[in-house]
């Protein structure tokens, strides 16, 4: 059985046959180290990990889902510190720290505060607060 497989189950909410591939390709996997030499790679456990969890979680499995997310921050924290190892700079940018919030920043908070300022459509009835060009 494949990844694929146990993907075609998940979206069938087949939990326990898709878990069951699940369990057999991450446990496979060994140890939350990188997958050198072994027979899956780490994006292949984490997104087995993910499908798991889901699956884990509907049938209440609440203890596996616990182990399951604790297993994946440790993954991606292992990912996010070799990726910042190697010189890549791109785990921050992909977060738009740099570029994606000045732009959409001076767009974005005058339509908010111009509707949450004239409140409802019986204040505009009153013309109190919305009426300062008169």
């Amino acid at each position: 059985m494949t990844e694929a497989q146990a993907n075609e189950y998940l979206r069938h909410r087949l939990w326990q046959k898709a878990k069951d591939i699940y369990d057999s390709i991450v446990g496979a996997s060994g140890s939350d180290q990188p997958a050198s030499g072994r027979r899956h790679s780490k994006e292949q456990v984490i997104a087995c990990l993910y499908g798991r969890t889901e699956c884990c979680l509907e049938l209440r499995q609440y203890d596996q889902v616990t182990q399951d997310c604790h297993r994946l921050l440790k993954l991606l924290a292992l990912a996010e510190n070799a990726a910042g190892s190697n010189g890549t700079s791109s785990g921050p940018n992909s977060n738009g720290a740099a570029a994606g919030p000045s732009s959409s920043s001076t767009e974005s908070p005058s339509p908010t505060p111009s509707s949450s300022s004239t409140g409802s459509s019986s204040s505009s009835k009153g013309g109190g607060t919305g009426a300062s060009k008169t």
